[in-house]
């Protein structure tokens, strides 16, 4: 009797022990889900914010593909005289700058490797366009023309190539597919004359 009460002390040490382990590894286990729950919430709201931005940028590049193939159309062609493109011309198709964007420059890192790739390469690509638009305008002190090739390529290339990568967003973030790509074949038929005549101009030169 006397050696059990000896113990007694000690096996309710260790049951104190093994009872403050039992609840610190519960603990750090909820703990552990309660952040990675926050972590892919985290990451559902970058995701949702950048694709309700690529979809508005995407409509608005695709208006301005429209937009310059059908000017190229009118006066590239011939149909028209002056000059095709001027600062009429551009305010006519704004491109806004992304502002979503830059906001999340620090958070992006946080999405998935595959979205992360297609969203940098959208938003390069717009910005190709973007900066290439305004440089249509033939100007006197610039002795160099630029061909609408330099504003519709890149244009495309954001139009179509982000089109996978909403998809994976959708999946991700549980959102309502949106429309489908913007229709972008008066800028391709456009893109095939101008490289044509490109092409022509480069085998008489040689």
């Amino acid at each position: 009797m006397a050696s059990v009460q000896t113990w007694q002390p000690i096996i309710g040490y260790l049951l104190g022990i093994i009872t403050v382990l039992v609840a610190a590894l519960v603990g750090f286990r909820l703990n552990r889900r309660r952040d990675e729950y926050l972590r892919q919430q985290e990451v559902k709201s970058i995701a949702a914010a950048l694709y309700a931005e690529i979809i508005t940028l995407r409509t608005q590049a695709a208006q301005m593909a429209k937009f310059v193939a059908k000017r190229y159309e009118d006066h590239g062609l011939g149909r028209y005289r002056g000059e095709p493109f001027d600062a009429h011309f551009f305010e006519t198709v704004p491109m806004p700058a992304p502002s979503i964007y830059p906001a999340l420059a620090a958070q992006i890192g946080k999405l998935p490797a595959e979205i992360l790739l297609g969203i940098v390469q959208f938003y390069s690509a717009y910005e190709e366009s973007r900066y290439w638009l305004p440089m249509l305008e033939d100007k006197e002190d610039r002795a160099t023309s630029y061909s609408v090739l330099w504003v519709l390529h890149p244009a495309l290339n954001a139009i179509e190539g982000v089109q996978s990568t909403l998809r994976k967003i959708e999946t991700l973030a549980v959102i309502t597919p949106a429309a489908e790509v913007p229709d972008v074949k008066r800028a391709k038929t456009v893109i095939n004359w101008e490289e044509e005549q490109w092409s022509e101009i480069r085998e008489q030169s040689e």
